[in-house]
């Protein structure tokens, strides 16, 4: 019976070979599933193992400023070479309070509020003039409508900005093939 092994323990390179079929990780043969080789070196994993030790590992996966997951990070511990796999990016459900995505509801509330207040504030400025007042507006209307445009044209950009930065502090890497 094989024994089980820590997540990310691995074996010497000398005890590998290309004859010996068993995943690297939980040392199991393809009676556990498909082996593939998702380094360069000569051992052998199930994807599903290696995205359980992707997902266990203590010290977390290094992110960037903005939250993607840096694939340089993501490197065979024997070979020290990156791992062949395509990361796609999963959504968590869990992660959806936590302190990141509070940020961004405050940063997008906050931004949309702002948004508002800039579309009633000229028409409640509008509707308390009186007629003398209204004929000076009405002069500036052009301005204050192209003002108007491009403060809810970066507003939208903004948004999207915060949407994305969000979208990839909440997704991890999923192994989806290996080479």
């Amino acid at each position: 019976m094989s024994q089980v092994r820590q997540f990310g323990e691995s074996r010497p390179i000398e005890d590998m070979h290309d004859d010996a079929m068993e995943c690297r990780i939980c040392r199991a043969g393809t009676e556990s599933g498909r082996l593939v080789r998702a380094c360069r070196c000569h051992a052998w994993v199930h994807a599903g193992c290696l995205q359980q030790w992707l997902d266990t590992r203590p010290a977390g996966l290094p992110r960037t400023r903005d939250g993607e997951v840096l694939t340089s990070s993501l490197c065979c511990e024997v070979c020290k070479s990156q791992y062949l796999v395509r990361i796609e990016s999963r959504m968590d459900g869990s992660r959806l309070f936590s302190p990141r995505s509070c940020e961004a509801y405050f940063e997008c509330g906050s931004l949309l509020v702002t948004l508002g207040m800039l579309c009633t504030t000229p028409w409640l400025l509008w509707s308390a003039a009186s007629p003398k007042e209204r004929q000076i507006l009405a002069d500036r209307v052009g301005l204050v409508g192209l003002v108007s445009v491009c403060m809810m044209i970066l507003a939208l950009a903004a948004l999207r900005r915060i949407f994305v930065r969000w979208r990839r502090a909440q997704a991890y890497p999923a192994v989806v093939s290996a080479a």
